[in-house]
C-alpha cells in the first residue's frame, strides 16, 4: 500500500531517515523557516499531512538557505556602499 507519510516532502523518495520539518535546526532556526525562505511559492505549514524530508534533502536546503543569506546580506551591504557613495558625490 502506497502512505505518503512515508515520503520525503522534497524528493518524494521512501525507506531514508527522515527529519521533520518542524524541528528546529543546528542553528536555531526552523527547517519549515528555511525552507519557506528558500522556496517561499512552496509555503508548507506547520499542520501538513508531509512534515518529513530525507537527509539529502535536509543538507541540500541548508546549503541552500545558507547560500540565500549571503546573497541577501552582500546585497544590503553593497546597497549601503552604493548609498554613502552617492552621499559622497554630492
Amino acid at each position: 500500500m502506497f502512505c505518503v507519510s512515508n515520503l520525503c516532502r522534497l524528493c518524494l523518495r521512501s525507506g531514508l531517515a527522515f527529519v521533520d520539518i518542524n524541528n528546529e535546526d543546528e542553528d536555531g532556526i526552523l527547517l519549515i523557516d528555511k525552507l519557506k525562505i528558500c522556496l517561499p511559492e512552496m509555503t508548507p505549514k506547520k499542520t501538513e499531512y508531509v512534515s518529513f524530508i530525507c537527509m539529502e534533502c535536509c543538507n541540500e536546503l541548508k546549503q541552500s538557505y545558507a547560500f540565500v543569506k549571503k546573497c541577501t546580506s552582500s546585497e544590503n551591504l553593497l546597497l549601503g556602499y552604493i548609498k554613502k557613495e552617492c552621499i559622497r558625490v554630492k
